[in-house]
């Protein structure tokens, strides 16, 4: 009978996922390496829910720099274009 090296199942995949959670990290969080998802126990959507969440942040970057444009905001200072240019 030999001894378990961890209290802990090791290589165990889950949810349709290929690797194991924690085997990514990006801005401070863990997740899984195979479909880059940082919720725990969710369900793997592979290189489909990667590409869809790059999709999504692309969108949400041209949307922002469209409404700084037509609304005459900068996000990044909070203060109208007429003004920026005084600080």
């Amino acid at each position: 009978m030999s001894l378990p090296r961890s209290k802990y199942e090791e290589d165990v995949y889950i949810n349709n996922h290929i690797s194991v959670w924690g085997s990514w990290w990006k801005d401070h969080q863990w997740g899984y390496k195979c479909c880059k998802q940082m919720i725990k126990n969710s369900y793997c959507t592979g290189a489909a829910g990667i590409e869809a969440a790059e999709a999504a942040t692309d969108l949400m970057k041209a949307n922002i720099a469209r409404k700084e444009v037509t609304e005459g905001w900068c996000v990044g200072l909070i203060l109208p274009f007429s003004l920026k240019h005084y600080y």
